[in-house]
């Protein structure tokens, strides 16, 4: 077996030696982990030390701190996003409350981990690009979906008809919520959220059903005081 020695702030570490892909995920691993406890305004320096290698090393694999983070966006949210989600949602020979209650448990288990919660948040806080970015790729991949198959279940206009509106993501983003807020108590705060999440979705989204058709039909009505319409 192969072994390196690094002097590292004076101490002589042995390392055994990685070939280049496996040593590249292990400083994928390590910054997926660090960003998530300090956020993107971690220094690479500090990673190199809790990692025990040098900063040239990981430089060597990834050129710039920016191309660091594009590897941890791709890794941690565009890589576990479920192209099945579309699919299922559009599937219209099953009811909305059926095909809801699919999504939000799928996507919920999916987004339960450490990383996914706390680099999302804290880079959005921050104004930081990978946030931004994924909230923009959640909206379109789920919210504005929601919202279209939302206006078919009431008969209401199409989107080429009538574009979604603002008030309409906010009415399904008042569903999306109850996941995320739930996961940042248990990621961010540490609280305890029990271990029944898909007991957690069916109540979730059964509270949601109970007044969409009031909800969807009071926002219209506003909107076409509006538009006099």
């Amino acid at each position: 077996m192969l072994y390196e020695e690094n002097i590292l702030n004076g101490h002589r570490k042995v390392r055994r030696r990685l070939v280049p892909e496996e040593r590249e995920q292990e400083i994928l691993s390590g910054a997926i982990k660090y960003f998530a406890e300090c956020g993107f305004e971690g220094q690479i320096r500090n990673l190199a030390r809790q990692l025990g290698v040098s900063q040239g090393l990981i430089y060597r694999y990834f050129p710039s701190k920016d191309a660091l983070i594009d590897k941890v966006y791709q890794v941690v949210f565009l890589n576990r996003w479920n192209c099945e989600w579309d699919e299922k949602l559009k599937n219209r020979t099953i009811s909305l409350r059926e095909r809801l209650l699919w999504l939000y448990k799928s996507y919920f288990s999916t987004v339960d981990r450490f990383d996914v919660i706390r680099i999302s948040l804290s880079s959005a806080l921050r104004g930081e690009k990978i946030g931004i970015n994924y909230l923009e790729f959640v909206r379109l991949g789920l919210i504005i979906p929601i919202a279209k198959e939302i206006r078919l279940e009431f008969n209401l206009p199409t989107p080429e008809q009538r574009p979604i509106s603002i008030l309409e993501e906010q009415l399904v983003y008042s569903l999306h919520a109850t996941f995320l807020y739930s996961l940042t108590r248990k990621h961010v705060y540490g609280f305890d959220i029990g271990n029944q999440p898909e007991l957690l979705v069916e109540i979730f989204v059964d509270s949601f059903f109970s007044s969409l058709e009031s909800s969807i039909n009071k926002l219209f009505e506003y909107e076409n005081k509006l538009s006099g319409t």
